[in-house]
């Protein structure tokens, strides 16, 4: 798993064939923070943070834009098999523009986000 992973001051664009970005924490996420990105133009989730079987907590999104991506969800978080999200917080962020199959937030999971 991941435990006390940062992500800042990132530009994901115009990415055809793919998410922005992706992770994918098969045995438990902790601790993450994604802050003051950009995710624009991308042709899928542009970002997606997938987990399965272990837990998902501590995850911080702050000041990020998410602008103009095309066909899939802006921030997309989910887990088939996840046992538990906890604290998932996004803040000072934008949400503009997700094309016509998308949607800003979308979460598939059991746990309140």
């Amino acid at each position: 798993g991941y435990d006390g992973l940062t992500i800042h001051n990132c530009n994901f664009a115009s990415l055809q064939n793919g998410q922005g970005f992706e992770l994918s924490a098969y045995s438990g996420a902790n601790n993450i923070m994604i802050k003051n990105s950009n995710f624009n133009g991308n042709n899928s989730d542009a970002a997606e943070i997938y987990n399965d079987y272990g837990g998902l907590t501590n995850v911080t999104i702050d000041s990020c834009v998410f602008n103009a991506n095309n066909n899939s969800n802006a921030l997309d978080i989910e887990g088939y098999y996840n046992p538990g999200m906890s604290n998932v917080t996004i803040t000072n962020s934008d949400f503009n523009v997700m094309g016509s199959y998308g949607e800003g937030i979308y979460s598939y999971s059991d746990s309140k986000i």
